[in-house]
């Protein structure tokens, strides 16, 4: 099998907003060693609210055949649902690249175990090994007002005090991000103050073995084992299983959610009494009032929502077990 990206039309797609400007400043660092190893590229930055449609454009007409996303986890969820259409990739020989350069990247840091450094990513451009890992897929069946859509994510889903969280953060374009310098301390913040004031309804939980109904202030799917700014509350989770990592924290008081809050960053929340947790291949959500969703950071709409995994769908650009 061929190693890297050689070969291949590539193309970049910066969100120059992402890790605080960071990522503008990183992309302009590493152009001269692109040219200078004659890599095959284009690239553009994104524009807010046509990041997927560019990604489709650069595939469709442009000819892309590897797809670099820099940038943080939200850069990841457009460019996954801009390289995807009902259930397939938009050209068989797609392959997928992570720049994890944004405030928040859990799903770049776990798969890259952390390697982000401009030498690694050169590295990765020039030895990486194609790997093929799980997606998950969630589709809103529509209302009145919306008509029913499929979106995708490569890491998380939340519905719950996490979306709530996102809200906040994402609310004027960002500016808890901005003010805080960084998405960690954001989210940290943001969440800290939902789950003080968080709502509580009653969810429904189908799963294809058993019905779980009950009031969750967290509702989360993953397919990786982080989320929120290095909240491990997946353990258990692989990107190549062919399953998502369903968790449920059920309604507690506040004291009980601090201590709750505390442990998802030592990655024992699985301790705590009351959790449920279990590996699925699919599941419907449902709540007496819409919830919002989160994935990947971004926040698509409400429920009720039914997710699946799509195993092995992804090919990504990952390094060599030899490296690891």
């Amino acid at each position: 099998m061929a190693q890297g990206v050689r070969g291949r039309k590539i193309f970049f797609i910066i969100n120059p907003k992402a890790g605080g400007g960071h990522a503008r400043d990183w992309w302009q660092d590493i152009r001269p060693e692109l040219d200078a190893a004659a890599y095959d590229y284009f690239w553009q930055f994104t524009e807010n609210g046509r990041e997927e449609q560019q990604i489709r454009e650069a595939i469709i007409s442009g000819g892309a055949q590897a797809i670099v996303a820099v940038g943080g986890d939200g850069s990841l969820y457009h460019a996954i649902n801009g390289m995807v259409e009902n259930d397939a990739l938009l050209r068989e020989d797609m392959l997928f690249v992570v720049a994890p350069i944004g405030s928040s990247c859990d799903f770049g840091r776990f798969f890259y175990d952390g390697r982000q450094k401009k030498a690694d990513f050169l590295r990765l451009l020039a030895e990486g090994e194609i790997r093929r890992i799980d997606l998950g897929r969630c589709f809103f069946p529509g209302n009145a007002q919306l008509p029913p859509r499929v979106k995708y994510f490569i890491n998380s889903f939340d519905a719950g005090a996490g979306a709530d969280a996102c809200v906040e953060v994402n609310a004027g374009g960002g500016r808890l991000k901005k003010f805080w310098r960084g998405g960690r301390l954001a989210f940290l913040l943001a969440s800290l103050k939902v789950l003080m004031t968080f709502t509580y309804t009653e969810a429904r939980i189908e799963l294809p073995e058993r019905i779980i109904k009950g009031e969750y202030i967290i509702i989360g799917i993953g397919n990786g084992k982080f989320a929120g700014g290095g909240m491990m509350l997946f353990p258990r989770a692989a990107l190549d299983d062919g399953l998502l990592d369903l968790l449920l924290v059920p309604r507690k008081g506040r004291l009980e959610i601090l201590r709750v809050f505390s442990r998802v960053y030592r990655g024992t929340i699985l301790g705590i009494q009351g959790i449920v947790y279990h590996q699925v291949k699919e599941a419907k959500i449902s709540a007496a009032r819409p919830l919002f969703v989160e994935m990947d950071g971004e926040v698509p709409g409400q429920t009720d929502v039914e997710l699946r995994v799509l195993p092995a769908f992804l090919p990504i650009l990952g390094f060599a077990p030899a490296d690891s």
